[in-house]
């Protein structure tokens, strides 16, 4: 694939990356200096010897990122993603080790990765108010929480299966914890929990802390959820055996008209299909690096086009 052609095609250019070139340029110089730090030292973690030379069919950090970010955005097979960049299925494997490492780092370094840890929530909104002080679109202050599900191959394990089984989904899947803001930037991603677990119990064992006083708006899986620092606006939940009332009707589609816009920020980080498919890698590390760079990717979109 020619990086340098396509390059020359906008249209072509996002659809294939969900990166504009100015954003794609924007991450370039941190990630080509990342990469280069990796590339300091072997495949076995042996400090390199020899001059470092760019494999020639990816002859620079641009077409590394071009490559990750493809992989990210189409989720193809390594073999079939080797074909098209006329590399081994091995050392496909290899690059894209290295280069998700390389891109993790960058969006860290830019601070567009969420939040990791529940008792560090709080400082972290703090920090962010004082970035987008000055960007009236960006209001830091009222959270829209929900679980985001990512379907996984069916485990092996019988115990597994039935850990991973989501009666909700029909399917086996993992689940993370997601808080983003109205303007859609994605705040927090918890740790992965099985399927199986109830909403509410993974807010719960996440013990976040959020900034006094704060609006959190979820859905109905969150019933009973107590939090000392947050005020729970939830939806009304139907009566058994009885109807709402108009005004509680009204209510609850004014609530969900804006936890939409946390559906839309789980719905632009799926935009890589990596997330969006059922994902082939096992490994719970790797699963978490790739769903902090498909969010952090996510919220470089959301930086630069609500400018």
């Amino acid at each position: 694939m020619d990086y340098e052609k396509i390059r020359l095609n906008p249209a072509k250019f996002v659809a294939l990356t969900s990166l504009h070139e100015d954003e794609f340029d924007y991450l370039l110089p941190t990630f080509t200096k990342e990469l280069l730090r990796i590339y300091r030292k072997t495949s076995r973690g042996t400090v390199r010897l020899n001059k470092f030379q760019w494999r020639p069919e990816l002859p620079s950090a641009a077409h590394h990122l071009f490559f990750v970010l493809i992989y990210l955005k189409e989720n193809p097979t390594q073999e079939f993603h080797g074909a098209v960049f006329d590399l081994s299925q091995e050392t496909v494997s290899s690059v894209i080790k290295d280069c998700i490492s390389a891109l993790e780092e960058t969006l860290r370094l830019k601070k567009l990765l969420p939040c990791k840890q529940g008792e560090a929530y709080a400082d972290f909104i703090t920090d962010l108010k004082k970035r987008f002080s000055d960007n009236r679109n960006f209001y830091v202050g009222d959270a829209l929480m929900d679980c985001s599900e990512m379907e996984v191959q069916r485990p092996l394990d019988k115990a597994e299966q039935e850990d991973n089984y989501s009666g909700k989904k029909h399917y086996h899947t993992v689940k993370k914890l997601i808080i983003s803001l109205f303007c859609g930037y994605i705040t927090f991603a918890s740790h992965h929990f099985a399927g199986a677990v109830a909403d509410k119990k993974v807010a719960d064992l996440e013990e976040i802390k959020f900034p006094k006083d704060t609006y959190l708006w979820t859905d109905l899986g969150f019933i009973g959820y107590l939090n000392q620092d947050v005020n729970l606006v939830i939806p009304h939940k139907k009566p058994r055996n009885q109807e709402l009332t108009q005004a509680q009707k009204d209510e609850n589609q004014m609530i969900a008209s804006y936890r939409i816009r946390n559906e839309h920020a789980i719905g632009g980080m799926k935009r890589c299909r990596i997330m969006k498919d059922v994902i082939r890698i096992h490994k719970s590390e790797k699963r978490d690096a790739i769903f902090s760079a498909c969010a952090g990717i996510h919220n470089l979109r959301t930086i630069f086009r609500n400018i």
